[in-house]
């Protein structure tokens, strides 16, 4: 009986405006709900073109090994990339906890970019693993907060689904990014 009452005074309480302007929209970790789909697009593309880079790269090797001499240096094409992408994503994972996910984003997106053009520009197999390292230290730090920034502007009810389509953009780099790789290195070259 005690309960009911107090129920009563609680719902018969008039709310009281406190200021006549429009409702702020509901933050998730620092990004406002009604941009959160915004940044899910920019997140599927950041991670497409990682996918598309890499795979691109993965059907051009061959043509590239021949045209630098390289065939003994092979392997270190790929698992340069390999090697600097595990090494920054426990890195940058922790490093974007305590200091936020942006400017680690922002920064694994140029690196990602200037190894891409680097690689391009190479001149023998050392400067293009060289290169492909720089890519994968991008790569890495790409890859990684991708995942985090779901997990941050969305609940863990609705994680699974966006994640889903996450991952499907990585099936769609790799079933395009071989093609992609095939057609430019007939068509127009390597570089």
């Amino acid at each position: 009986m005690a309960c009911a009452g107090r129920l009563d005074i609680l719902s018969d309480a008039e709310p009281t405006p406190l200021s006549s302007a429009p409702p702020r929209p509901t933050l998730n970790n620092q990004v406002p709900a009604d941009r959160r789909y915004w940044v899910l697009g920019a997140v599927m593309l950041v991670q497409f073109t990682a996918v598309l880079t890499s795979t691109i790269v993965s059907t051009a090797a061959p043509t590239i090994v021949d045209e630098l001499h390289g065939l003994d240096l092979y392997a270190w094409l790929f698992s340069a990339y390999l090697l600097a992408s595990s090494v920054t994503v426990p890195v940058v994972g922790k490093l974007s906890d305590l200091f936020g996910r942006r400017p680690f984003y922002i920064a694994g997106l140029l690196l990602f970019l200037v190894g891409s053009a680097i690689s391009g520009l190479s001149q023998n197999m050392g400067e293009l693993i060289a290169a492909r390292a720089l890519t994968g230290v991008g790569g890495g730090a790409m890859m990684v907060l991708g995942v985090t920034t779901i997990g941050d502007i969305f609940s863990p009810r609705q994680r699974g689904r966006w994640m889903g389509l996450i991952v499907s953009v990585f099936g769609l780099g790799s079933i395009i990014g071989p093609l992609v790789g095939g057609f430019i290195t007939d068509h127009f070259g390597w570089r």
